[in-house]
């Protein structure tokens, strides 16, 4: 009745599309302010439950106030683009001869419900994935990695062909700093994307595993506090445990008879699984071949 009424008064459908925006545009920005300034106050509260250290910015490269500005543009375009297209084509005469709001089309009460329902679905499964993501975060931070967490120290880049002639200097004046227990070192840093990957076969097997390749040096089981489930770690006194070629890049020469020459390896208890020992220690001696290329 209020659009007959408007377009009785004069008005023309395209200030009734004009206002419905508007009225829907208003109503999305007011709504983010509301939202954006929830965060603000629950944030804390937030980090702390969760025990995390999340932030945000209104300007810079990861700022939000372009997106928003956007999403803002985007919702209250969507949310007013259907009434405003749909109401204000409403006849008057028919509207009000009929002494109703609107005439009804055939399938809106279906719409209304199918909306309700979708919303109640959506919030239904951001409560999920809530639930999902605390847990996880609560497992990351209770789970044992395999090695000690606390007062680790990682220095990345330190392979850089520039430091190679210095490399065993630093290691020995690093480990020889107050309060530095351990030293070790690793081709591919903990927790990071990097790596390197080897085809293994063992003995009798059907096909071939591809494991992720760690390169280390004679201290870093002890630095990393990771303990042997079955064998040993590597140790100086014996040559098998070194597998370094000598130039760089190395000869195919040299690389040849290190082939042939063989070097043993340790692995972890998911690899002795996919390579078919049911327990670990039936790993200990055997011999497997590997394209480490």
């Amino acid at each position: 009745r209020e659009v007959a009424l408007r377009k009785l008064l004069g008005a023309r459908r395209r200030q009734l599309i004009a206002q419905f925006l508007t009225e829907s545009l208003l109503l999305v920005g007011v709504a983010m302010l509301l939202a954006l300034g929830l965060v603000e106050l629950l944030l804390p509260q937030i980090n702390a439950f969760l025990d995390a250290d999340m932030h945000f910015s209104y300007f810079g490269a990861q700022g939000l106030l372009v997106p928003v500005v956007l999403l803002i543009l985007l919702v209250g375009g969507l949310g007013g683009l259907y009434p405003a297209l749909y109401l204000s084509r409403f006849q008057p005469g028919s509207v009000l001869k009929a002494n109703r709001a609107a005439p009804e089309s055939p399938g809106s009460g279906r719409l209304r419900n199918l909306l309700v329902i979708g919303q109640f679905a959506v919030s239904i499964g951001l409560i999920i994935c809530t639930a999902i993501i605390h847990a996880q975060g609560q497992y990351a931070r209770s789970v044992d990695p395999g090695y000690r967490r606390d007062s680790l120290l990682q220095i990345a880049n330190f392979n850089r062909r520039a430091l190679q002639p210095r490399s065993e200097t630093l290691l020995r004046e690093i480990g020889q700093t107050e309060n530095v227990v351990s030293v070790g070192r690793s081709t591919i840093g903990v927790n990071t994307f990097g790596m390197e990957n080897i085809t293994v076969t063992a003995p009798g097997a059907p096909r071939s595993v591809e494991f992720e390749l760690y390169r280390v040096d004679l201290g870093f089981f002890r630095t990393m506090g990771i303990d042997s489930v079955a064998g040993r770690a590597f140790v100086e006194a014996r040559g098998m445990d070194d597998s370094t070629v000598a130039g760089s890049p190395p000869s195919d020469e040299a690389v040849a008879a290190m082939a042939r020459r063989g070097y043993n390896a340790v692995i972890n208890e998911l690899a002795a699984r996919r390579l078919g020992f049911s327990d670990p220690r039936q790993a200990l001696g055997r011999t497997l071949l590997a394209d480490d290329g």
